[in-house]
């Protein structure tokens, strides 16, 4: 199965692998880049080495895709952009992250709707969510922005940084297109 290589009119979403490590360490183990993510920022390179194997382990066995963002024309990764889904019930849970250089230019919101669009028409998922700190302002913004819909809050509903934590939950159904 080839990986699907994504385009936007700035963007090229592709897939990550060993190469893409550097670019990859440097958004993973910025402190500030990680403060609402579910785990700690990354202290060495295996940790973030064990994410590009989770993200090719994932879509081999068809449980998740996890695209790299760059700039089009350029082989720098600045962030990454996925869901893992559940074909059978046409369900996907997003997640993103970027490079804290590149934030406030509408990249996320740019990578958001041609994943979107790649989830709904190429995947046939029916809904996608995404789960949000409270705190994570400009995420619930983005979301919002990208025509999903606030749902609710969900007390104590993950578990990591070794604290049970409440979130906030966003979903877009495909008919909300």
């Amino acid at each position: 199965m080839n990986f699907p290589i994504l385009q936007t009119p700035h963007l090229t979403l592709i897939e990550i692998n060993e190469k893409h490590l550097d670019d990859l360490f440097e958004i993973f183990s910025d402190p500030e880049t990680m403060e609402f993510y579910d785990c700690f920022p990354h202290q060495n390179k295996e940790r973030t080495r064990q994410n590009i194997e989770s993200s090719t382990t994932g879509y081999a066995e068809g449980k998740g895709i996890r695209w790299g963002i760059t700039l089009l024309g350029e082989n720098k990764i600045i962030g990454t952009i996925g869901f893992r889904w559940n074909p059978e019930k046409h369900f996907a849970n997003l997640g993103y992250d970027l490079n804290r250089k590149y934030w406030n230019k509408g990249i996320i919101s740019e990578a958001i709707q041609v994943v979107l669009n790649y989830a709904f028409e190429t995947e046939k998922i029916h809904r996608i969510e995404a789960f949000t700190s409270p705190y994570n302002f400009a995420s619930h913004k983005v979301l919002l922005k990208n025509g999903f819909v606030k749902e609710g809050e969900l007390r104590d509903k993950m578990f990591f940084r070794n604290q049970f934590n409440t979130v906030f939950s966003f979903s877009k159904l495909i008919t909300d297109k």
